[in-house]
């Protein structure tokens, strides 16, 4: 084998024994440049279940890269996501501004708020829409786009300049997975435009995240975790998180 296809092997087997890995990461591990990564890539992915996606790179079916579809999430750990959106809630004052990401935990936030909060929310997403139609003194406010059954989101190109027109007193976003190594990931390209656009005009911005979401790498890497105000869990936090989350001084509500 040439070096170049030996470093091809070797990059093969780095994505399919982790899953997912980022470009930076692969490029630091062989010692090459990100742009001999990206061509071998390219080249790898023709005959093979490799792709890139946003963020780094992936196999078709890793073993911690799951398939995810918000459908099959929806009934998971209801109790924990209730407890975090009700933590979540708490921090909104009467009046705000608010933006409510797409999400199995952030959609719960809508079932505390009441009509005497007078609250102005922006969503993408139809389970925040749909849960506050007949709250009459709350003002919904929905970009609209093309609907997605899997993500339950509506996205269009238009939806992020209609997001960069407002700002938000705090948005509330949700997350696939978080790992320490490979970051804060999502399971949609256009869920990672979304959340950078709502993160980008608010003034305050928290993660609402369950602890079965630790250790868990999706396909698309969206922020750094360190651009929340503080990040709302629940109490099966892996200790190695806490740690994390104290050694970096950033802010942890426990629900």
């Amino acid at each position: 084998m040439s070096k170049n296809e030996d470093r091809r092997a070797l990059e093969m087997s780095i994505i399919l024994e982790k899953g997912f890995v980022s470009i930076k990461d692969l490029a630091e591990t062989l010692k090459v440049s990100e742009m001999t990564v990206r061509r071998d890539i390219n080249t790898i992915s023709k005959n093979s279940n490799i792709r890139q996606v946003y963020g780094g790179v992936a196999s078709s079916t890793p073993s911690n890269v799951p398939s995810y579809s918000l459908n099959q999430e929806l009934d998971k750990n209801i109790l924990r996501k209730k407890n975090i959106a009700k933590m979540a809630y708490s921090l909104v004052n009467p009046n705000d501004f608010i933006f409510i990401d797409s999400g199995t935990t952030t959609r719960f936030i809508t079932d505390f708020i009441t009509e005497k909060d007078s609250l102005r929310v922006l969503s993408t997403a139809y389970n925040s829409i749909s849960s506050l139609v007949e709250n009459n003194n709350c003002q919904i406010i929905c970009p609209g786009g093309v609907y997605s059954n899997d993500s339950r989101n509506f996205f269009s190109d238009d939806t992020i300049k209609f997001i960069e027109k407002y700002r938000a007193n705090k948005c509330f976003i949700g997350a696939t997975g978080f790992d320490l190594k490979f970051g804060l990931t999502c399971s949609y390209p256009s869920d990672v435009q979304i959340k950078k656009a709502l993160m980008d005009s608010s003034l305050e911005k928290y993660l609402l995240i369950d602890s079965s979401k630790f250790n868990l790498v999706s396909s698309c890497v969206f922020d750094n975790i360190k651009q929340f105000n503080a990040i709302i869990t629940d109490t099966n936090i892996p200790i190695e998180y806490k740690k994390y989350f104290e050694e970096n001084k950033i802010s942890l509500l426990i629900a």
